[in-house]
C-alpha cells in the first residue's frame, strides 16, 4: 500500500492506522514523504520503521511520490491511499476480489463516504460506476486511489509526473481504459475521503481545474477527436439519470470537447448541444 504525503500532519497517522487494520493478511506499507516541512509530519515519520518510509529530498508532487514508491514495492498488486483519507478494514480484501474476477479488470475501488473537516457523520455518499473508456471520457467514474495490477502500472508508465495540480488519477484511468482494461467498483462503502480546505483536491477544484483540464485534453486530443461521440454521451446521460443535479453543473470536459472537437467533427451535434446548454442557462 502506497501513501504519498506532504505536510499531512496528524492525518497521516489515521491513514497509516487504516492500513494496519486491513483484514487482508499480506500487506506491505510504504509512506513516501514528498519533502514535508511540517514538524508534526516529520516527527510522525520518525516513528515508522525504515522499510515503511521513503523520504524524498525535493517536493515534486504526488505523481512523482507514487511512482518513486511503487518502484520500491515488488508485490503483484498495488493499493493507493491519500494521506488525508482512510480505508475501511475490508478495503483491500474486497478490491482484490474484484481484480481477480477477470484479467481485463486493471484496477478496482469501492463506494466512497465524504466527510467535512471536524465532522464524524458523512456529508455525502458516492457510488461510482467504474467502467471502460467511454465512462471516463467526460468525467471520472472512480475514486483517485484504487487497487491496481502492478504490471499494468509499469506498462502504462505510472502517473504523469508533469501533472502537479491534480487530475493525474483521471489521466491515468484514461490511459488504462484506452488500453482495453476496465475499472471495477466494489458496491460497499470502504473508502473515506476527508475534505479539507488546504488539500490538493480542494486547490485543484478552486484554483487549478482549468489548467489541469486543458493539459488532460491537449495530451489526449487525438482520442477526443477520433472517438465517436455516441457511447461517451450515452454514458454521461446514464450518469445524469442517476444524478439529475449534473444537468445544472455539466462536466467542464464536455463543454471543452463540445467547443474544441464537435464544432469541427460533428457540427449537427455541436448545434444540438449548444441549444441544450442555452436552455439550461435559461432555467
Amino acid at each position: 500500500m502506497i501513501i504519498p504525503c506532504y505536510n499531512a500532519g496528524i492525518r497521516l497517522a489515521r491513514a497509516v492506522s487504516s492500513v494496519r487494520e486491513q483484514t487482508y493478511p499480506f500487506v506491505s506499507l510504504l509512506v513516501i514523504d514528498d519533502a514535508s516541512e511540517d514538524p508534526i509530519t516529520r516527527d510522525y515519520l520518525k516513528t515508522l520503521p525504515s522499510h515503511e518510509k521513503l523520504c524524498l529530498s525535493q517536493n515534486r508532487g504526488p505523481s512523482v511520490a507514487r511512482n518513486q514508491g511503487i518502484q520500491q514495492i515488488k508485490t503483484p498488486f498495488l493499493a493507493l491511499l491519500d494521506a488525508d483519507d482512510e480505508y475501511e478494514p475490508d478495503y483491500l480484501t474486497q478490491t482484490l476480489k474484484e481484480l481477480l474476477r477477470s484479467p481485463k479488470i486493471g484496477a478496482a475501488g469501492s463506494y466512497l463516504l465524504f466527510y467535512k473537516e471536524g465532522e464524524t457523520k458523512a456529508s455525502r455518499r458516492w457510488k461510482p460506476r467504474g467502467g471502460d473508456l467511454h465512462d471516463f471520457f467526460f468525467l471520472t467514474q472512480s475514486a483517485g486511489c484504487l487497487s491496481i495490477r502492478r504490471e499494468l502500472w509499469e506498462k502504462l508508465g505510472g502517473h504523469d509526473e508533469s501533472m502537479k495540480t491534480g487530475m493525474e488519477d483521471w489521466e491515468f484511468f484514461i490511459r488504462l481504459t484506452q488500453a482495453g482494461y476496465h475499472i471495477a467498483v466494489s458496491p460497499k462503502y470502504l473508502y473515506k475521503r476527508y475534505l479539507y480546505p488546504d488539500s490538493l483536491m480542494a486547490r485543484c477544484l478552486s484554483q487549478y481545474q482549468k489548467q489541469s483540464l486543458n493539459y488532460l485534453f491537449q495530451k489526449h486530443q487525438n482520442l477526443y477527436m477520433e472517438t465517436p461521440p455516441l457511447r461517451p454521451l450515452l454514458s454521461l446521460f446514464r450518469e445524469i439519470l442517476k444524478n439529475p443535479k449534473l444537468l445544472f453543473r455539466l462536466p467542464p470536459m464536455l463543454r471543452m470537447v463540445h467547443k474544441e472537437v464537435y464544432q469541427r467533427t460533428h457540427p449537427q451535434l455541436y448545434f444540438l448541444l449548444k441549444l441544450f446548454f442555452r436552455i439550461l442557462r435559461s432555467t
